[in-house]
């Protein structure tokens, strides 16, 4: 049996990067903030990632971690038009997973874990960790 190889075109990694820094350029135009709608998303996700933080120091959700990547947040939109924090990296017993808070929310607290496509939310309206965190969480113990 003869295995033959497919090559692409060579692309230099400074063409690659280029490419690359082009199209993050495209993605932080194209969300264009807007006040009022943008200052209450934006400040809801901060807001619920702060109670996460409290919670993790002295509470329930003891052993998350947070790690800031960079000098800022990073708040951005994703594709679905939920709000993440890209810089911040949360985790739990070294498995990172996703946390946002969808767009518009009423919620005090909507904080969403994203796992393996599987969502839990975070908090109830008194900032308090719900049944299905604790229960994720113990997964992964």
């Amino acid at each position: 049996m003869k295995v033959r190889f497919f090559h692409t075109l060579p692309i230099s990694i400074i063409t690659f990067m280029t490419l690359f820094e082009d199209t993050l350029k495209l993605i932080e135009e194209s969300y264009q903030r807007v006040i009022p709608r943008d200052l209450f998303n934006e400040s809801m996700l901060l807001k619920s990632l702060g109670r996460l933080y409290i919670v993790a120091e002295n509470g329930d959700l003891r052993g998350i971690q947070m790690d800031l990547e960079a000098d800022d947040f990073g708040v951005d939109i994703n594709d679905d038009g939920d709000l993440e924090a890209m810089n911040i990296e949360i985790s739990y017993n070294g498995v990172s997973f996703r946390a946002y808070t969808p767009s518009n929310s009423r919620e005090n607290y909507p904080l969403v874990f994203e796992h393996e496509y599987e969502y839990y939310s975070v908090f109830d309206n008194q900032g308090n960790p719900t049944e299905e965190v604790l229960a994720f969480l113990k997964t992964l113990e």
